[in-house]
């Protein structure tokens, strides 16, 4: 398993000067936000998206939209010395820095890519010890992990992260492309969903029906509030419905690849391996 292989990071970081820590900063991605906030640079950030929820600190933060509504005038207005953003979003990335931002890209998508990002923003922010304390403890963690599972029987699963509310249309899964896959397989399990073309592919219920998994992971948000286990009971022949295997893990922070993936893993681990997880601290969640 490659989980540290140190991936390239296309750096897009234009008119700021190389020497100066940031500290007018705009993050534009919940992961980053949590970073920033958690290497102790969260009062050199500036603003945030929409969808910056955590920690509850970033809620005070200005907003300045999202992918699609970007307010760029905004941006603007509030002279960062550095926008945050995830490698994905090259146009918005090429709109910020035609208007003279300074901006930094990350890739986002993998475990390994997320320590990076964590110890590039520990650079940039002149946090780099927090930073690797940060991404140390992770790592350590996620090595537990994998040593403690190495041997032990898999389950396979079905990781849904997307879904109509209270039926299954609009079915989105995770691959095997995904930080999500790369946590479950740490914690024992097997990903029925191969390598596709997209990350999130979206399927039918019947090629569901076909992959029959053991377990369901359902990480909608609209799990919480509904019974889960009755609305996968539409199709009553899947093992994992048969066998009351369906989880519910509505907390939005089990999709975020950040810091706190630490405590999805963990989750996932307690899950299919309780005789691990179950009073014995393997995975504990990062203070």
């Amino acid at each position: 398993m490659k989980l540290f292989l140190c991936l390239p990071i296309l750096v897009l970081w234009l008119n700021a000067p190389a020497a100066r820590a940031a500290d007018r900063v705009v993050s534009l991605a919940p992961n980053f936000t949590e970073i920033l906030f958690a290497i102790g640079a969260g009062e050199s950030v500036l603003a945030v998206s929409d969808y910056c929820q955590y920690p509850e600190e970033a809620q005070t933060k200005p907003r300045v939209g999202g992918p699609f509504n970007l307010n760029y005038e905004l941006l603007v207005a509030l002279q960062p010395d550095l926008v945050v953003l995830p490698l994905s979003l090259a146009g918005v990335s090429e709109k910020a820095s035609s208007l003279g931002l300074p901006v930094l890209a990350l890739a986002n998508e993998k475990v390994d890519e997320v320590i990076d990002s964590i110890e590039r923003l520990g650079e940039v922010m002149g946090k780099e010890n927090q930073a690797r304390r940060l991404a140390d403890g992770i790592r350590e963690r996620l090595r537990e992990a994998e040593t403690a599972t190495r041997d032990l029987p898999r389950k396979r699963v079905l990781i849904v992260v997307l879904r109509s509310p209270e039926g299954l249309q609009d079915l989105t899964v995770a691959s095997r492309e995904t930080f999500l896959d790369e946590l479950l397989r740490l914690a024992g399990g097997v990903n029925v969903v191969g390598t596709t073309l997209a990350r999130y592919p979206r399927v039918s219920k019947e090629k569901i029906i076909e992959l029959d998994p053991e377990v369901i992971f359902d990480l909608t948000f609209t799990a919480e509030d509904e019974d889960t286990l009755g609305v996968w009971s539409r199709l009553p022949t899947l093992t994992a419905v048969r066998t009351g295997n369906v989880i519910a893990l509505s907390d939005p922070a089990v999709t975020v690849p950040g810091p706190r993936m630490v405590d999805t893993l963990a989750r996932f681990l307690e899950i299919l391996h309780p005789e691990l997880a179950d009073g014995a601290g393997l995975v504990p969640e990062l203070e």
